[in-house]
């Protein structure tokens, strides 16, 4: 073998090749929210110590966007929440009154005492 060739199986054992993450065994994302279509996604109700409460949402906010992506119905606003990884923050877009706000939300796990 020439000296080239050493030197590029030297660095492919020296510098492998990146592992894939983890598998997120974490399970779904959650807010700790209660939506309905209401001409839009309306919060009804906000668990109390949920990641959502935290983050200072309040019910009668109305999300329009959830991590940059526009949401016109509940099902949407769920699947988005549910895709994002437990323990990342996102932004999402809510509608408090006239006023339009951007709050960030630390994604949680849901809890197995709630339903």
């Amino acid at each position: 073998m020439n000296a080239i060739c050493l030197t590029v199986i030297s660095m492919m054992l020296a510098f492998p090749a990146p592992k894939d993450p983890e598998p997120d065994d974490k399970g779904r994302g959650f807010f700790g929210v209660q939506l309905v279509d209401n001409g839009g996604v309306l919060i009804t109700r906000v668990e109390p110590g949920s990641p959502a409460d935290k983050a200072g949402i309040q019910a009668e906010d109305m999300i329009s966007a959830v991590d940059d992506a526009k949401v016109t119905n509940v099902e949407e606003a769920r699947e988005l929440i549910a895709r994002l990884r437990p323990g990342t923050v996102t932004k999402v877009e809510i509608r408090r009154g006239a006023m339009a706000v951007a709050i960030k939300v630390k994604v949680g796990v849901r809890p197995e005492s709630l339903p």
